[in-house]
């Protein structure tokens, strides 16, 4: 079997057909588990009606986040012949998820509350109060993760002919790295997704409550809002990571060098090529399951919820003179 073949079929697990089959097992997975976990039943409720404006703008950023990434990864094979660099590949989920997203900051921020009687908060709230922490301290260490690979990755690159850093050297030949050139808009964009999460998590908290007896259902609604808000967030942003991990992995088993007649070839590679395939599969992992999470978000959810703007609103009609 040639040389060639062995490595188109080494390369197969790597595709990105593979990828999102992987990703949706993980995610039929997942379902499945919280299907019949223990509190199963309770997710047998319907939403209410905000939480469901909520969960399917949701979807629409994890829609256009999944978009993204086939678009920059169907860029590369099929619209940017090399030595062309589609620059615009790593920062185009996080770009996706950042268009599907604003909606759901307008709403949230456009939608004023039906006050029917003021309710005055024990403690401030803030940006956290109804988020899960689990979920905030993942985005940031993706967050952290992404903004240090692309720092370390854009001071080891060099220019390519067109003057863009997307070149790893290395004595006998380069390879295409995860320069600033891949870096700087992933950067970017990822600044601006987290930070309309953040707005939008700010708005959402400082909204007031419709009545004390709906404080508790409200809560609630504000936790399915906020999900929906970091769910998106986080899985375009471990698409971005998985990706950068991906291409620095791959660069990494580069090899390069030279033959002399009479003597034989030197073959040389980058200095941390003992640690890219493990970085490569690290990359390809994560893009997996960031797959499985933006799937996760694009399926119907059901969830535990009191309908506590339609009972607010129901009420407030009930009661409004005729």
């Amino acid at each position: 079997m040639s040389s060639y073949v062995l490595g188109r079929l080494a390369a197969l697990p790597l595709s990105p057909g593979v990828e999102v089959i992987a990703g949706l097992l993980l995610a039929t997975l997942f379902i499945l588990m919280r299907r019949f976990g223990a509190d199963a039943q309770v997710r047998t409720h319907q939403l209410g009606s905000r939480e469901s404006t909520a969960s399917r703008l949701a979807a629409l950023g994890a829609l256009l986040a999944l978009c993204g990434w086939l678009f920059g990864t169907m860029s590369q094979i099929f619209l940017v012949e090399p030595p062309s660099v589609v620059w615009w590949k790593f920062a185009s989920p996080i770009a996706g998820a950042f268009l599907g997203l604003v909606p759901m900051v307008v709403v949230i921020a456009r939608t004023p509350p039906l006050v029917e009687v003021p309710v005055l908060p024990m403690t401030p709230r803030s940006w956290s109060s109804f988020t899960d922490p689990r979920a905030v301290r993942r985005i940031v260490i993706v967050l952290i993760g992404l903004i240090v690979v692309s720092i370390v990755a854009g001071i080891a690159s060099r220019p390519d002919d067109t003057g863009l850093y997307s070149l790893l050297p290395f004595e006998g030949g380069s390879a295409t790295f995860y320069g600033w050139a891949f870096g700087l808009p992933v950067m970017i964009a990822a600044v601006l997704l987290t930070g309309l999460c953040f707005v939008g998590l700010v708005v959402d908290a400082r909204r007031p409550f419709c009545r004390p007896a709906a404080v508790a259902a409200e809560t609630a609604e504000r936790r399915t809002t906020s999900a929906a808000l970091l769910r998106p967030t986080l899985g375009a942003l471990m698409l971005s990571l998985g990706g950068a991990l991906s291409l620095v992995g791959d660069a990494g088993m580069a090899r390069g060098g030279y033959g002399i007649p009479g003597v034989g070839t030197f073959t040389w590679s980058p200095g941390y090529a003992s640690l890219a395939p493990a970085i490569l599969w690290t990359g390809w992992l994560m893009e997996v399951v960031a797959i499985a999470v933006l799937v996760f978000v694009l399926l119907p959810a059901r969830r535990s919820s009191t309908l506590a703007a339609d009972d607010c609103a129901a009420e407030t009609t009930a009661g409004a003179p005729s």
